[in-house]
């Protein structure tokens, strides 16, 4: 791969195979200094890339200006606080799919003593909060209303601000626009072991606008609801 900058505006990227030009792409400098840690997106075709720019241009905020994200308990399954004479639920990766959580069958009873291992308590229980995956090629955000404990292959996800709408950030998680642009700006497409970073998660484009609408929108929503003796449930969202 050569890449040129030209006059400091436009970078130019051309691919050579057998003595020829196997495809060339450009990007503005500026569009790169918006990809997070100013990523180069040197493997994704041009139309991508005008996409990706698109939506960089229309956000202002990121997933780790309004949320706390913390990993799980520092030990694997056959750690002997879990199982099945365990005093509480805890999850597993394939327990967690879009927007719920799915048949928790496996126990634990943490010791909080040692909180290098199970870190604090606060970090499962206090609810509701988000749950999404480590080891995975998508972002699936499911929403925890129980607390469930769980291991370092899942993330924790908690509001900075409790005046925020915790359901905002699950529909924008699992949106096919958040995915497409995760997917295409980290290219997490590792098929024997793929896994999805803390600071990739807080990178995430967001625009305060659209969240804060969003907010007042799933208000009026939930304002109707029970007015109506609408119960929304984990099936509703």
């Amino acid at each position: 791969v050569l890449c040129t900058r030209e006059n400091h505006k436009l970078v130019k990227i051309y691919s050579f195979q057998d003595q020829g030009i196997d495809f060339s792409k450009s990007i503005s400098y500026s569009s790169i200094e918006k990809f997070p840690y100013q990523i180069f997106p040197f493997t994704i075709n041009q139309i991508d890339i005008k996409i990706i720019e698109e939506i960089n241009s229309k956000t202002d905020k990121s997933f780790g200006d309004f949320l706390n994200i913390i990993r799980g308990f520092e030990c694997g399954f056959n750690h002997p606080a879990i199982g099945d004479d365990g005093t509480d639920f805890i999850i597993r990766g394939e327990n967690v799919k879009p927007y719920k959580i799915i048949n928790p069958t496996t126990k634990v009873t943490p010791d909080f003593k040692d909180s290098k291992i199970f870190k604090t308590k606060e970090i499962f229980k206090n609810k509701p909060k988000l749950v999404t995956k480590f080891v995975s090629n998508t972002i699936d955000f499911a929403l925890d209303d129980y607390g469930y404990y769980n291991t370092n292959t899942i993330y924790n996800i908690h509001l900075k601000n409790l005046n925020h709408d915790i359901y905002s950030f699950l529909a924008l998680a699992n949106s096919k626009l958040i995915n497409y642009w995760f997917f295409h700006t980290y290219v997490n497409d590792d098929s024997v072991f793929p896994h999805i970073q803390k600071n990739q998660l807080d990178s995430i484009p967001v625009s305060s606008v659209i969240l804060e609408s969003h907010t007042s929108l799933f208000g009026k929503m939930l304002s109707f609801s029970n007015d109506k003796g609408i119960n929304l449930t984990n099936d509703a969202y």
